[in-house]
């Protein structure tokens, strides 16, 4: 899942296997999921898998389609699992496994050496620690403290609620990578699985599984298989022709089933409620077992509350037998234990007993049964433990839902003393799902007069039909209401005024409710609907702060009127003449759209607005009143401003202008740290003087008088060719970390880039012209629209090379001209006539020098330009590659003869789309060469150079079998017909064959997936996967690359020794 910056998760693509999760760079790693989605059975599974790879005898097996390649985990020499809600009173995780693993396992008087040995281990192999349940754990801290770990080969898996992620002390930066447990993936294997346990071996149990389908469709229970818990429970109901009463989607329906299964096993006796008897909750009055433990469950429920309300966290989901005891009687405690309701576990030690329910959501749905029957419990206890406990209410989230169920009124309640604590939670997206969920367990048992309490809406496809009657009971409290666009059905949002109104499509038909009891106010309370359209009333949503519009929404200029509480308006929509007079409060306002219009004196009065981004129309915008200004993005030539209209802002610190303005002043802004100016905007000379506060200058109009010496604290600089630049160089102690120049000519005879270039350097342009000076500092580096020569280039990447750090180049669109003397003497023909041209060598190219003279090419093609760049650099190790795939050379020798004039190289990596012959320098030590396609013929001709080498060189070759014929065809090449050469390198003294492996195409799988390729078998193998030459991540993004038409591929690895009797292959 992808973390958005407000806290929103994202999902992105599916995983199936292990290697998904544990082959990145990815320490810590979470796993989420609802109650009962089967996260502590991932858990156990990974454990169990984990241990057969690791068993002697017993072999692993990849027979299982979802996670079943367990050979992945073998990289794990040993795994740590941890059960969180166990570990009452620790807080460090080497606490955790003394007492869950050292102690249990180990004699007393072995523990000390036992743990000393664990932490050795732990210092020189790789491990996996398994945290299972964080939304468990009862510790104070948000996450258990690693201190005393040694984690340089450590890899941590934490399961949880999703509730626990949006605690805000978790921060992004600390989620190396987040999965989401969605449930069962294959839900007819799954229950096929399960029938096999339930069934006897006559059974026809594909019979069975299509059977049990048809009873989930016509009770509407196919979304059970979102939980393996429930769906479990359903089957063995359905087993047992007790699955009758089970319809709809109700929790607690399915949970009661639950108990009275129960319940059964303690207490077999059956009794109904009737009249005389009526049901405490409408989900228990058709069952048989539960009726006669009444008593016991009443006892139960209440300790159930107990435990989970308790100022003693530590004890609140696992507790000891003597605080059972003030709950329980011992009949009571011992119903619990033999119906299942409660387990036990026994320590190294009897005094060690501790006891817990099943599962937390069966704790949970008792806790909300006691409190239906107690309701005075959310006076009396839960709204003091809120107090207490304020971040809690999203751990009650799962109870609140039963409680919806089970009694309405009290839900209402608690919703209320909930939604108090969200109003300015940062991550409220969970508790509108709690809300959603509740009432839609409220619909599902019938109950009327729902009135839950939500304050901030986030309306989807997904979640509005439900959403929109939630909406209607919460008008006067929303504080925020966000809406995305969609189609197919039309949504309008209104003021009072009829009239005025707001609409856009959705993409879901939203029926109204056919039930007439459910609670739905009239047009006037906020909503009105019909199977064709939705209508919303703002004019009542005195309390909204925040309201962000999607995508072509109608919107009249009186719509907002009214919302004086308004701080937060984001408009991706159409308006004519908006109308923002009664929003006083407005603090930022982003207007996004190609049909939104503002009146002029639209801000006037807005005192408090800090942001303003505008890219819509607006003619002679007045900003008289917008004294506190930090942000301003104007973009668009239909945006004007009136004159001086800027002068007041003097709290200004970041100013964007993509629009027209005449005589623009900077002078005015005290506190100005970026500014951003098109070519639309006439700048006043020398009005840039803002040297103590200015970071970030982006200029691309016409100034005259740029003085860079000034600035104190710049670390970014923008600037096209129409920008004059004093001849003053930068303050010694500038930081400046980015430069990008736009239109800039080095080859002109007036030397005026030249002249800018060193300035920006900090350097004198007299005493640097015969080299390219670079600032200590840089780190990124962007020429658009560039034209420059090789030798300068050159220079430039001579120079960065020195430094200490990366430094990343970019070129877009930059005419590289060969004007080297030195290059032009070794080039011939038509590579001669191409240098001399001022052709465009790349539309796109990444250029990134690091330590150890490390220099890496991405780029959309080779050029006579580039190549002359290569010449003689002082480069060590060099990378060759396209910017989304191969590089593709149009001028090989003049490459070819670059690469050989490289007097230092000792390391090259390169892509190649096809064989060119390259010469490569006497220094080459590492050689790794990608082909999409090589052919037997080419392949004997590359080693028969390889061989020629004077040299020792180390070789890594990865080879598609094949040729091509055109640009987008392929044609395949048996790999058999490749072995004759491993042959013939095999008889050669000077070289040694360390690897030569084949791999086939796996047929239905994605070529960027780990399965793409299976080996077939290696006529040599080194028996090692990963090896220091090359850049492996580049090569494995090559692999990644490869056509899918392609089907074998040959990993080669040859030892080229260094001799002087050359044999060479015939």
């Amino acid at each position: 899942m992808k973390i958005e910056k407000d806290g929103e998760r994202v999902k992105q693509e599916q995983i199936y296997k292990y290697r998904d999760c544990f082959c990145g760079e990815f320490k810590r790693i979470y796993l989420q999921g609802e109650p009962g989605s089967g996260k502590s059975y991932f858990a156990a599974k990974l454990v169990h898998d984990w241990c057969n790879v690791h068993a002697p005898i017993v072999k692993s097996t990849n027979e299982q389609m979802m996670f079943g390649d367990v050979d992945t985990l073998q990289k794990f020499r040993f795994l740590f699992f941890i059960s969180l809600r166990d570990s009452r009173e620790q807080t460090h995780v080497t606490q955790m496994i003394k007492t869950q693993l050292i102690y249990k396992i180990y004699a007393e008087d072995a523990w000390e050496s036992a743990y000393k040995l664990v932490l050795k281990i732990m210092k020189n192999v790789m491990y996996l620690v398994v945290q299972d349940g964080l939304d468990e754990w009862p510790g104070e801290e948000v996450l258990p403290s690693m201190d005393g770990i040694p984690m340089d080969h450590c890899i941590v898996l934490t399961t949880t609620r999703p509730w626990k992620l949006a605690d805000e002390r978790i921060r992004n930066s600390q989620i190396d990578i987040l999965f989401d447990l969605e449930g069962i993936s294959d839900p007819e294997e799954f229950n096929e699985r399960i029938l096999r346990c339930l069934l006897d071996e006559s059974a026809d149990i594909k019979a069975s599984v299509r059977l049990f389908e048809e009873f989930l469709s016509s009770r509407n229970l196919e979304s059970i298989s979102s939980s393996p818990m429930l769906n479990t429970l359903v089957l063995s109901t359905w087993v047992d022709d007790r699955a009758e009463r089970l319809t709809g989607s109700s929790l607690c329906e399915l949970y009661t089933t639950l108990l009275e299964n129960l319940c059964k096993k303690a207490n077999p006796q059956i009794s109904y409620f009737d009249r005389n008897h009526t049901s405490p909750v409408n989900c228990f009055s058709r069952t048989m077992y539960i009726k006669p433990n009444m008593e016991h469950i009443d006892a139960i429920a209440k300790a159930a509350f107990s435990f989970l309300f308790s100022n003693e966290k530590e004890s609140s989901l696992v507790f000891c037998d003597i605080d059972l005891s003030a709950h329980l009687s011992e009949t009571a405690k011992q119903f619990a234990l033999d119906s299942g309701i409660l387990s036990k576990r026994k320590g190294k030690k009897c005094t060690d007993q501790t006891l817990s329910f099943v599962h937390k959501a069966i704790q949970e749905f008792l806790t909300a049964f006691h409190i239906h029957r107690n309701a005075d419990v959310i006076d009396d206890v839960i709204s003091g433990y809120l107090k207490r406990h304020d971040n809690e209410y999203c751990d009650m989230s799962q109870m609140f839902i039963f409680l919806c169920g089970f009694n309405i009124s009290a839900a209402n309640k608690l919703s209320s003393m909930m939604n108090e604590l969200d109003v300015y939670s940062e991550y409220w997206h969970y508790f509108q799902d709690c809300i959603i969920s509740g009432y839609r367990e409220a619909v599902a048992n019938k109950n009327t007069s729902i009135h839950l309490h939500l304050s901030h809406f986030y309306f989807r496809s997904d979640n509005a039909e439900d959403l929109i009657q939630i909406w209607t009971l919460n008008t006067s409290r929303a504080r925020s209401l966000k809406v995305n666009d969609y189609s197919d059905m039309h949504v309008t949002i209104r003021s009072q005024d009829a009239v005025s109104r707001l609409s856009w499509t959705w993409a879901c038909c939203l029926l109204t409710r056919e039930d007439p009891e459910l609670s739905t106010r009239d047009d006037a309370e906020g909503v009105r609907s019909s199977t064709s359209c939705i209508e919303f009333d703002l004019s009542s949503c005195h309390n909204l702060e925040r309201l962000d519009l999607g995508y072509d929404v109608p919107v009249l200029p009186n719509a907002l009127v009214g919302l004086k509480k308004l701080k937060h308006l984001i408009m991706y929509c159409e308006c004519e003449a908006l109308d923002l007079s009664s929003c006083h409060n407005l603090e930022r306002l982003e207007l996004n759209g190609r049909n939104l219009t503002m009146l002029p004196n639209a801000l006037v009065g807005l005192k408090k607005l800090k942001h303003l981004i505008m890219y819509c129309e607006c003619e002679a915008l007045d900003l008289s009143s917008c004294h506190n200004l930090e942000r301003l993005e104007l973009n668009g030539w239909n945006v004007t401003v009136l004159p001086n209209a800027l002068v007041g802002l003097k709290k200004l610190k970041h100013l964007t202008m993509d629009c027209k303005y005449k005589a623009l002043d900077l002078s005015h802004f005290e506190q100005i740290e970026s500014i951003d100016i098109s070519n639309g905007v006439n700048l006043l000379p020398l009005s840039i003087n803002n040297y103590k506060t200015l970071k970030c200058i982006e200029i691309d109009t016409k100034y005259g008088g740029l003085d860079l010496s000034m600035f104190e604290n710049l670390n970014s600089i923008t600037i096209s060719n129409d920008v004059k630049v004093l001849p003053k160089p930068l303050l010694i102690h500038n930081k400046l970390t980015h430069i990008k120049l736009r239109g800039f000519d080095f080859n002109h005879v007036d030397n005026k880039a030249i002249h800018t270039w060193c300035l920006l350097n900090g350097a004198d342009p007299v005493i640097c012209a015969d080299y390219t000076p670079v600032l200590p500092s840089i780190e990124d580096i962007e020429l658009w629209w560039v034209t420059c020569s090789s030798t300068w280039l050159r220079s430039l990447l001579n120079t960065l090379l020195t430094l200490d750090h990366r430094v990343t180049c970019y070129l877009f669109r930059c005419i590289i001209t060969a004007l080297d003397h030195e290059v032009k003497s070794t080039l011939r023909g038509s590579d001669m006539s191409s240098c001399e041209e001022d052709a465009v060598s790349q539309s796109k190219t990444w250029i990134t020098t690091d330590l150890n003279n490390t220099c890496a090419f991405d780029t959309d093609d080779e050029s006579p330009g580039l190549s002359g760049t290569l010449h003689s650099l002082n480069v060590n190790n060099l990378s060759l590659r396209g910017t989304y795939g191969p590089l593709n050379v149009h001028h090989v020798s003049s490459l070819s003869q670059s690469l050989a004039s490289l007097p230092q190289l000792e390391t090259l990596t390169i892509h190649l789309s096809v064989y060119i012959d390259l010469q490569l320098p006497p220094s080459l030590k590492h050689l790794t060469v990608c082909y999409d396609a090589l052919s037997p013929s080419e392949l004997r001709h590359l080693v028969n150079k390889l061989c020629a080498l004077t040299q020792s060189v180390e070789c890594r070759l990865e080879l598609c079998c094949g040729n091509k014929i055109t640009k987008d065809t392929v044609n395949n090449i048996q790999p058999e017909e490749y072995i004759p050469i491993q042959q013939e390198l095999e008889a050669l003294k000077c070289v040694k064959v360390k690897r030569f492996r084949i791999y086939d195409r796996t047929p239905n799988t994605y070529s960027w997936s780990d399965d793409a390729w299976s080996v077939r078998g290696s006529v040599v193998d080194d028996g090692d996967n990963s090896d220091g030459i090359g850049e492996d991540e580049l090569c494995k993004s090559d692999i990644n690359g490869i056509d899918n038409g392609m089907l074998n591929r040959i990993s080669m690895r040859l030892q080229i020794n260094c001799s002087k009797e050359q044999a060479l292959i015939n």
